[in-house]
């Protein structure tokens, strides 16, 4: 007999084209087909504009949904502080969600918690078993996003905002009966010395569904770069900005004819100013259908400077076999070998190296390719991961899982 399971997400998981959505996607759509599963959410940004057509892809028992857009301002900071919690606490909560899940709470058997900030709307006396899900470990994006400013405010801000944070996931996490955690963030269980539950691995397996299609041939790439990404997520637009300001003269001065198409909705300003004095630069915007990109650019790049947790666009990317070249933080979690499976580096100069590298020399171009897809085939797999993920949350009621 199926139970009763409440997902609760911070944001519509919906299109899955972005990582954490996708991986939010992955789930609610598994765990919706063996519990009777009802869900909340909040609504962020273009969300309304996807709901109906997520309604009409996964089968839910009840659904409920608030939008909320609370921008990160002075006058959020100031009240997260009066408040004494973290400021995406403070940008997640409104009154009407929370007296909704606490009048349900009680009818489920478990409560799937997706994004640390969301854990705030569980009771303390929640008689469901719940399951912590850690997209990454925020305060060490914080802690990542501080080292690197070089803004003394910013910095002193986004530390002492890591060490919120960690106070507040390590709370989370110990009150959870289960917690998945990214196997490069069991930084955030190190110290759970109260934690009641278990600590279990999910390793985000983006859009594997890729790795049934066709390799990639280098006769029909043009000598550009790839980035596909959320360019809203200071993280990605940070790594953006460093490449570009400090990476992409020297690439032009190796391969003058070199293009560079960075996709994804709502750029902020300042990558529009730097797009603006280049013309091999093109901001594409959304694009519903990736394919035409991943088959004609050369070479995939994600330049990170801070964040946390396996990042998709660099497994999708390794999915579909256009070699990429990353930071160290770009492939962490992942069993990768730098100059086998990809490039990494830290190195300015090293990182527009190894991308003239890839865009000229094909016996690399096709030994990276090939290396990606076979490592990514051997090791990550949603169907076995979410399987896994079922049965231990079964488990947690001393249930045998069936089938």
């Amino acid at each position: 007999m199926k139970k009763e399971l409440l997902f609760i997400t911070s944001q519509l998981p919906y299109p899955p084209f972005k990582g954490g959505v996708s991986t939010s996607w992955n789930l609610i759509n598994y765990l919706s087909q063996h519990f009777h599963t009802s869900m909340v959410t909040l609504l962020k940004w273009e969300d309304p504009d996807f709901e109906q057509e997520f309604l009409s892809k996964v089968t839910l028992e009840d659904y409920f949904s608030f939008e909320l857009n609370i921008e990160r301002t002075p006058g959020t900071v100031v009240k997260s502080y009066m408040k004494g919690v973290p400021i995406n606490l403070v940008r997640n909560y409104h009154p009407t969600v929370a007296e909704k899940i606490h009048s349900i709470i009680d009818d489920f058997d478990y409560v799937f918690v997706d994004h640390y900030e969301m854990f705030q709307y569980i009771p303390e006396n929640a008689r469901a078993k719940t399951i912590m899900h850690e997209h990454n470990a925020e305060f060490v994006m914080w802690q990542r996003y501080s080292e690197v400013s070089n803004n003394p405010l910013k910095k002193l801000v986004t530390s002492l905002e890591s060490k919120r944070i960690r106070k507040f996931e390590k709370e989370y996490c110990s009150r959870a009966n289960m917690v998945l955690a990214n196997p490069n963030d069991q930084v955030i269980l190190n110290d759970l010395t109260n934690h009641k539950g278990r600590i279990e691995q999910i390793v985000p397996c983006g859009e594997d569904f890729m790795l049934d299609w066709p390799d990639l041939q280098w006769e029909n790439t043009e000598e550009s770069l790839l980035y596909i990404g959320s360019l809203t997520w200071e993280a990605n637009a940070d790594g953006l900005i460093w490449f570009l300001n400090e990476g992409w003269e020297k690439l032009k001065a190796k391969r003058p004819n070199v293009k560079f198409y960075i996709v994804g909705g709502n750029p902020d300003q300042r990558l529009k100013d730097l797009a603006a004095k280049h013309k091999d630069i093109i901001l594409t915007g959304f694009v519903d259908d990736l394919e035409d990109y991943y088959g004609k650019c050369r070479v995939f790049i994600t330049p990170l400077r801070f964040g946390s947790g396996v990042k998709l666009k660099v497994m999708n990317a390794m999915f579909r076999g256009i070699p990429v070249v990353t930071t160290p933080i770009g492939s962490e979690g992942m069993a990768v070998e730098n100059g086998i499976h990809l490039y990494h580096t830290h190195n300015m100069d090293e990182f527009v190296d190894d991308c003239a590298d890839l865009l000229v020399n094909q016996e690399t171009w096709e030994r990276f390719r090939d290396k990606s897809r076979e490592l990514t085939r051997a090791q990550f797999s949603w169907a076995v991961q979410l399987n896994n993920i079922r049965q231990n949350i079964v488990s947690l009621n001393g249930a045998v899982p069936q089938g």
